[in-house]
């Protein structure tokens, strides 16, 4: 946006819509610390941010700001010795860093940090803090810029750098906490998200949509599920 753009006063003056922003600087702790050019890096999100604040859109847009989630608000999607689990991890990697003690598969990418708990919490937070600020109406629509992602994360397991499910759960929270009967969940990444479509597969008050590449299943997370013939229960 060019800068007569931004300070054009047609556009300054239309306050009728307020956009939430939700970023924290704490979730770029969590880092590969044994490959630096690792895919799920901090520059996913602190690049983002900065971007907004360069073309002049954090000062226009309503700061929210979110804490971690509770364990009891990740049990809406995760089972309790998942938790554990990750807490688990997350002590492994105080001890070794250097390690990548991602078990669940043979050659897996996703890493662990001293700090993977606290941001997979802390990210959970901060998607259901934006949701709780649209329903109750302080703004209107809203941006929730966090990491570790999250739709690749299935009730009992880490998939695909995502530890837990940050929009499943906002949606469950939804529900469960603010009175919402259906949700619409369109995800556009070029991955499927299995995580997300398995959390709601059986459940008609959720519908979940994902736009992403197939190949016939030689595309990640590699499932048939990721089929387009996979329509739920």
């Amino acid at each position: 946006m060019s800068e007569a753009k931004r300070n054009d006063p047609s556009l300054l003056q239309q306050k009728n819509y307020r956009t939430g922003l939700v970023y924290d600087e704490r979730m770029t702790l969590h880092k590969c610390s044994f490959d630096l050019n690792h895919f799920e890096h901090p520059d996913r999100v602190s690049k983002m941010y900065d971007h907004l604040q360069e073309e002049g859109l954090v000062s226009r847009c309503v700061r929210i700001i979110a804490g971690p989630a509770t364990e009891e608000v990740v049990l809406l999607v995760h089972s309790p010795e998942y938790i554990a689990q990750v807490q688990a991890w997350q002590k492994e990697a105080e001890v070794d860093p250097n390690q990548n003690p991602c078990k669940l598969e043979e050659g897996s990418p996703t890493y662990l940090s001293p700090h993977v708990y606290n941001c997979a919490m802390l990210a959970v937070g901060c998607a259901i803090k934006l949701v709780e600020a649209v329903l109750q109406g302080e703004v209107d629509n809203g941006l929730a810029i966090i990491r570790p992602p999250g739709h690749h994360a299935e009730m009992d397991e880490a998939v695909g750098f995502c530890f837990f499910n940050n929009t499943s759960i906002a949606a469950r929270y939804a529900q469960t906490e603010l009175s919402v009967k259906r949700i619409l969940i369109l995800d556009w990444d070029i991955h499927h998200g299995n995580g997300t479509q398995h959390a709601f597969y059986a459940d008609p008050s959720v519908l979940y949509l994902s736009l992403h590449r197939y190949d016939q299943g030689k595309y990640f997370p590699y499932m048939d599920a990721s089929n387009f013939s996979a329509v739920g229960e």
